[in-house]
């Protein structure tokens, strides 16, 4: 089923993507964010992705540049960044 973004909507699968999903669900307000579904399709503003990487930040204590949410902005590539070392 596509989102309202034109993304097939694929769901998280993984608990660091499910959490990072219901994090930016929450800043977003939005019903639901697909892995792949790039967050500023659904609104997020340089605001609110300075919101979504101090909330990152805090749940999974890592340093997480505001830069890499305008980089990797989908959930799926958040959390795969998560996992490999974070250039400094």
């Amino acid at each position: 089923m596509k989102s309202n973004t034109g993304v097939v909507h694929e769901p998280p699968r993984t608990d660091s993507e499910r959490r990072i999903a219901e994090f930016c669900r929450t800043v977003l307000g939005v019903a639901s964010i697909g892995n792949n579904e790039n967050l500023f399709d659904l609104g997020a503003n340089s605001l609110l992705a300075s919101m979504i990487a101090s909330g990152v930040m805090v749940a999974f204590g890592v340093d997480l540049p505001l830069t890499l949410i305008f980089e990797l902005p989908t959930v799926c590539d958040l959390a795969t960044s998560l996992s490999r070392p974070l250039e400094s």
